[in-house]
């Protein structure tokens, strides 16, 4: 299965979904992030597949930067980075993607009913992906939509 990191007594919502997406996704790293505020992300969760370990990562991000200044694409949109080793994990760190071990990423809005984002996925691939299945996009966001609305 995985690791679920910071596990509560009982899984949280957040920690099932993070790990049914990382499982969907064939993912080594799944972080569920929520936009308290247009100023921040926030790290809800993090699961990483069994055998990967990852250092702590900021819990705060501010949005303008998150991740790549993910807070300014439109909500329909995603990013996917193929070869994204290079890029570092937050503002001011030096530590990059390649640093965890992971080569590949995609950031997902994950947007309410009427279109508004109230959080993000981002999954890790520790090899080089040419592309990934874009038709798991609904499943994974409905997952972490249902996951992080029980949070707020």
């Amino acid at each position: 299965m995985g690791n679920i990191h910071e596990r509560l007594a009982l899984p949280r919502p957040a920690d099932e979904a993070s790990a049914r997406i990382g499982t969907r996704l064939g993912a080594q790293i799944v972080e569920l992030f929520t936009f308290t505020n247009r100023a921040h992300a926030e790290l809800s969760c993090r699961w990483t597949a069994f055998g990967v370990t990852v250092d702590t990562s900021p819990a705060r991000i501010p949005m303008a930067w998150f991740p790549w200044s993910f807070g300014n694409i439109r909500p329909d949109e995603y990013m996917f980075i193929r070869n994204a080793g290079a890029l570092t994990l937050a503002p001011d760190d030096p530590r990059t993607i390649a640093d965890r071990g992971m080569s590949s990423v995609v950031h997902i809005p994950v947007l309410t009913s009427p279109g508004a984002p109230v959080g993000a996925i981002c999954a890790y691939w520790s090899s080089e992906r040419r592309s990934w299945d874009v038709s798991s996009r609904e499943f994974v966001c409905a997952w972490a939509r249902d996951a992080l609305s029980m949070r707020r």
